[in-house]
């Protein structure tokens, strides 16, 4: 396997509030999924796709963080750089406190709330190949709502609860289709020395257009499953048993997937 020679930033320092009072004891990416904290599921299958470098800016409930990193991922040969950023710094902030701690050229960064398997080194290849600033992966999503499926005429032919939705139709935007923020990016390294970014409040919103206005912005789309850990139901959902949900069932398959990875590594150490 190729190890990936550039760093994944895992954010991982904000207040998990949509999770009730588990937030208040867990920071969101120590919530676990059968038996794992999210944070143990980023970090093995980053390090299956070959990344050998993480950053993670620390936060809310941060001990916790560093004392599980420090404790359970010792054994994968990797260089896991904590850096503390404050318990309510934006992202662009914290961005700004690691990135001396970021080597190689471009990053990849991601939420550490996410459930993920899918191609990681192409995509990281695909952002290489392109020559852009950015590369945004988009996802497939399960409506929590019923979604009704409706002719041209109005009628509805189909009512479906838990669909798979892969784009969405923008109001005022004809000719163009809207594919879901995924939370996971390639950045140029350099993107980070845009003025502005340490004040601002919104990350994503304040950096991603201004690359995208420049025409150095590229699509990704996953295939493969990603789910992401916003509520307390989320959670439910991901350690549930159904075999019909596909939010459970790969949330249990990537458990089994990682699990053997796991063992393999740390048996070979």
């Amino acid at each position: 396997m190729d190890t990936i020679a550039e760093t994944a930033v895992i954010l991982c320092g904000g207040k998990a509030r949509r999770l009730g009072t588990l937030g208040e004891r867990l920071p969101k990416s120590l919530a676990v999924v059968r038996g794992k904290p999210i944070l143990w599921y980023i970090l093995l299958r980053l390090h299956l796709a070959g990344f050998r470098r993480f950053v993670l800016p620390l936060g809310h409930l941060g001990d916790a963080i560093r004392k599980f990193v420090e404790g359970e991922v010792r054994g994968l040969g990797a260089s896991v750089e904590m850096i503390e950023t404050g318990d309510d710094s934006s992202v662009g902030h914290r961005l700004s406190l690691v990135k001396q701690a970021i080597a190689g050229d471009n990053l990849l960064l991601i939420n550490g709330d996410t459930l993920f398997d899918f191609d990681v080194a192409g995509l990281m290849s695909k952002h290489l190949v392109s020559g852009a600033e950015l590369t945004l992966t988009s996802c497939h999503i399960t409506s929590q709502y019923g979604l009704m499926l409706v002719e041209q005429s109005g009628r509805i032919v189909d009512f479906v609860g838990n669909a798979v939705v892969d784009e969405v139709v923008v109001d005022g935007r004809d000719g163009l289709r809207g594919f879901i923020n995924a939370g996971i990016a390639v950045l140029g390294r350099h993107t980070l020395d845009f003025p502005g970014i340490d004040a601002a409040v919104e990350f994503e919103h304040f950096l991603y257009p201004r690359i995208v206005a420049c025409g150095k912005a590229r699509s990704y789309v996953i295939d493969g499953f990603w789910f992401a850990i916003d509520t307390q139901k989320d959670l439910e959902i991901a350690n549930a048993s159904s075999d019909h949900d596909p939010r459970a069932v790969g949330s249990r398959l990537l458990e089994e997937k990682l699990s053997a990875y796991a063992s393999k590594i740390y048996a070979s150490r």
